[in-house]
């Protein structure tokens, strides 16, 4: 699963370059016009392609992020950002305004970079061994164990108890206390990664 998310993810940054390399030959010929210029409309409808090709990278890596952490919040407000910029160059072509619509596009190329470049990084984490958020959900899912254990351990003990079982609760009381502290820990770590409000 992971090796499908990777390669996904790897074909999505190669989508979004390829995109902010036509938003950047859009904005180089935006520039050259004077605000008179006709060939603003056919920008505006060149900028409109560019942003419908962008809604469905959008709706790739919404579906993606169904199936990974490693698609972030900090991607999903660049991508928000991007789509943005290009409806305000689409704005700026029809008011003939070819000198905000060139700052827009700029803009727009940014926010697609930003998310490719946010896109690698994740990519990074989850190749090294036991990093990223793998590790952090490994370190979770070995907590979840440890608490089961713990709770099958407890129910053996109702009723009345011992001196030995007494002890033995004490122990246990021990053991859930250093779950505690580790589920802190962790949860700083994911909060670190900027995942924590993807976790239920």
């Amino acid at each position: 699963n992971q090796m499908e998310v990777m390669a996904k993810m790897l074909q999505l940054t190669n989508n979004l370059l390829e995109l902010s390399k036509k938003e950047e030959s859009l904005k180089n010929s935006t520039a050259n016009l004077s605000p008179q210029s006709l060939a603003l409309s056919k920008k505006a409808r060149e900028q409109n392609k560019i942003a419908e090709d962008l809604e469905r990278l959008i709706s790739q890596i919404t579906e993606l992020s169904q199936k990974t952490f490693a698609i972030t919040p900090e991607m999903g407000r660049a991508l928000g950002g991007a789509r943005a910029k290009m409806r305000s160059a689409i704005s700026a072509m029809q008011d003939r305004n070819s000198s905000l619509a060139v700052i827009s596009e700029k803009a727009a190329m940014k926010f697609l970079n930003e998310t490719a470049s946010l896109m690698q990084s994740s990519m990074s984490q989850m190749m090294k061994p036991g990093g990223g958020m793998m590790s952090l959900m490994q370190q979770l899912q070995k907590l979840t164990g440890q608490q089961m254990s713990l709770n099958k351990l407890t129910k053996m003990l109702k009723g009345g108890l011992s001196h030995q079982q007494l002890a033995q609760m004490q122990k246990l009381a021990r053991q859930q206390e250093a779950i505690r502290k580790s589920l802190e820990e962790l949860d700083k770590e994911f909060k670190k990664s900027g995942q924590s409000k993807k976790l239920t």
